[in-house]
């Protein structure tokens, strides 16, 4: 099973929480979307600099490299 599976399954099925507030279902939810990964965004900073920032957060994390974002978790996707 994967997370897209879960997701889905998650969002669909009321049964399955009905016991969980909304707010619950969203970190839930959220949660869950951060295990797949997502593609880098391209910015430049106000010094010129190029950086590869978390399309979550916004952070920049071109110095790191990690494959997760360090400040929200986001998994990163470094391809080209």
């Amino acid at each position: 099973m994967t997370v897209e599976h879960v997701i889905e399954r998650v969002r669909q099925q009321n049964s399955l929480v009905n016991s969980l507030e909304q707010d619950e279902k969203i970190i839930i939810l959220n949660a869950l979307e951060k295990q797949i990964p997502k593609k880098t965004i391209r910015k430049i900073a106000y010094n010129g600099e190029e950086g590869e920032c978390c399309p979550a957060c916004g952070l920049d994390n071109s110095e790191y490299g990690y494959s997760c974002c360090v400040d929200c978790g986001q998994k990163l996707d470094w391809s080209e």
